[in-house]
């Protein structure tokens, strides 16, 4: 009620205080401190447009171009800074997940190779053990080693190669293999 009648029009007031506000929230203090310089200047240059054109402060409305301009500038201001926000956290989360991937695929490359040395390790033992005299049941349990270590380390290698298409170094390798082989492991 105390700026009734006044030359700052009561719509021009919420975008005098906001556009500071949000764009300090939003975007950060400089961009703030921009528009709240900015609200004083578009201000003080309606006052002065007004009392140069003889109208005189009290002569302001919602209408005048300098309070629509104000006003204008103040919505665009805050839909830029909802905006750039928006999009440096689009762009922050896409950092983030290509990090977080890239840590992974290091991460599975390492363990595989530290899984994997020990590994070839067990089947040259086994290996070496079966090639001695043994009865059928050792036999048999140094084959079950020997087929276990072998599908473990096939799954080793498909991980590795999984981190490896992840990361963009694809290598294909051609490897010939007995289908029924393949049947026989599976049963």
């Amino acid at each position: 009620a105390a700026l009734a009648g006044s030359w700052i029009y009561s719509s021009m007031l919420p975008w005098l205080l906001l556009a500071p506000a949000g764009g300090f929230l939003l975007v950060g203090p400089r961009c703030g401190l921009a528009w709240t310089g900015a609200a004083f200047v578009g201000v003080w240059w309606a006052y002065f447009a007004g009392t140069a054109a003889g109208a005189g402060p009290s002569g302001f409305s919602g209408s005048h171009p300098a309070i629509r301009a104000i006003n204008l500038s103040a919505m665009l201001s805050i839909f830029t800074a909802v905006s750039l926000t928006f999009v440096r956290q689009q762009d922050r989360a896409v950092r983030d997940m290509r990090l977080a991937s890239e840590a992974k695929s290091q991460f599975l490359a390492a363990m595989s190779h530290e899984i994997r040395t020990p590994l070839n390790g067990v089947l040259g033992m086994a290996q070496l053990l079966l090639e001695t005299n043994q009865t059928g049941r050792q036999r048999e349990l140094a084959e079950t080693i020997r087929s276990s270590g072998v599908t473990l380390l096939t799954l080793l290698n498909e991980i590795l190669d999984l981190s490896r298409i992840e990361a963009g170094r694809v290598e294909i390798a051609q490897v010939d293999f007995d289908p029924r082989e393949l049947f026989a492991e599976l049963q």
